[in-house]
Order: C-alpha cells, then structure tokens, then sequence
C-alpha cells in the first residue's frame, strides 16, 4: 500500500518522504525521498542531532527505542528536505507507535489479523482498537477491515470525526 500510494503521489508531481519496512538492503531504505533512501552522510548527520535529545527523553520517560529515534530522524529529515507528503507507515500496532505523532490527515488500515499479539492483544478486536487509533480529529479514514474489525474501526472514526472509506476485500 505504501509503495502504491508513494508511487502514485509521484506520478501526479508531487515531492514524497515514505517510511517503506522492511528494508531489503540497507537499513537507510527506511527513509526515503522520490525513493530514495537516506545517503549515509545524511543519515549520520541526523542521528549527531537526534541522539543528544535522547538523553532527555530518556531521563522523564525512559531509553527510546532503535525505532523512535529512527522516525524522529526521518521525520527531521522529511522537514527540512520540504517534502511535499510523506507516507508513513507504522512500526507496530498504532496507538503506541512513534508514528503517531504524525498526522497527515490520512489514516489507511489495510487489514487487522491476529499479528504481533504479544503487543496489541489476543483477538482482532483489541489489535484493531491498537491500529484503529491512527486515525485523528478530521483525518480521512481508508480501510480494508472487514468483520468484527471494521465495527471497531469505524467506531474510532465516528467518535474522532473522520469520514471514513472503506474499501471491500477483493
């Protein structure tokens, strides 16, 4: 989903940052502009000005993790480079995930299924709840749940007023 909306954000002329995972080659594939990924001076440049804020971060909330230090440099990096959009994709789950400080005022739920279950809970209601929760105040809201999953999801976004597509199975 995100290689397609990326691709065509592209197509139509704009400027896009996108968190693609898993990396295949390098862990720098994880941030990209126009689809490429962070050189290595660049990368190195904003890990010299993440980490020292880390130190902060972990005195009133505890140690970040390799990941939240990766979004704060992706998204640093997103800002000053003046990407047009970004598509992000979360790490794990949604409401605790360190992409949910952004909000780029749309909020795709591909699919919720019994995954990473020892984070987000043991049946689809309580991990669409987790994912569900990416969708903010005014977002516009895509899904592709379905079953007990899109009740949730679309309870989330009736109490947060966003309209919401949802998009059947194939």
């Amino acid at each position: 989903v995100l290689a397609l909306v990326t691709s065509a954000l592209a197509a139509a002329g704009y400027r896009v940052g996108s968190t693609p995972k898993p990396h295949l080659v390098t862990y720098r594939e994880r941030a990209q502009i126009g689809g490429v990924p962070i050189t290595p001076e660049r990368f190195a440049e904003m890990a010299s000005r993440v980490l020292p804020l880390a130190d902060k971060v972990a005195r009133r909330h505890g140690d970040p993790t390799e990941f939240e230090l990766l979004t704060a440099m992706t998204f640093l990096w997103f800002a000053e480079s003046r990407v047009d959009l970004a598509v992000v994709e979360v790490g794990l789950g949604g409401r605790l995930d360190a992409t949910h400080a952004w909000d780029g005022g749309v909020a795709t739920i591909t699919n919720v299924t019994l995954d990473h279950m020892d984070r987000l809970g043991n049946t689809v209601e309580a991990i669409a709840r987790e994912k569900a929760a990416i969708v903010m105040r005014d977002d516009l809201g895509v899904t592709g749940a379905w079953g007990t999953a899109l009740g949730v999801v679309e309870r989330r976004a009736r109490r947060v007023g966003a309209p919401l597509e949802v998009v059947p199975p194939a």
